[in-house]
């Protein structure tokens, strides 16, 4: 029988599908229109700035690209690759800024946000990746008895 998962891989792959979970929370109750009404807004205030308008697809199909790299980076961090660290260590960051800046916008705002439904997950999920990381050291598996 195989190994025992160790916390840092149970951690990456949490942060995955805690990740992936917001993405679906996003999708499903419209921050695309969020990400429309910046683009708008930048153009007002800086009219030689062109922006290139943001279509839904486009953000749908980038986010999902990047959920299938971040689970299929999980069996890197199983085998203890060293370059997994500082990648851990900024998807941890950003997970846990992300959620963050969702529980504070609907917090000030004392409505619903897009993505305040699953922020207290990611925020879960990006503070135990950091956690996880932390404790790692690089020995491979089999070393670990």
């Amino acid at each position: 029988m195989g190994k025992s998962l160790d916390s840092w891989t149970i951690a990456w792959f949490t942060a995955c599908a805690a990740f992936a979970a917001h993405i679906l929370d996003e999708a499903m109750h419209g921050t695309f229109g969020f990400y429309s009404d910046l683009e708008s807004m930048m153009t007002n205030i800086m009219p030689s700035m062109h922006m290139v308008p943001f279509r839904f697809e486009v953000w749908l199909v980038n986010l999902t690209g990047t959920m299938v790299v971040l689970f299929a980076l999980t069996p890197l961090v199983r085998a203890r690759n060293p370059l997994m660290l500082p990648a851990s260590f900024l998807f941890a960051a950003f997970l846990t800024a992300n959620a963050s800046l969702h529980l504070v916008m609907a917090a000030t705002r004392q409505q619903f946000v897009t993505g305040s439904l699953t922020a207290p997950l990611v925020l879960a999920a990006g503070l135990f990746l950091f956690i996880s990381t932390a404790r790692h050291r690089l020995v491979p598996l089999s070393k670990q008895g």
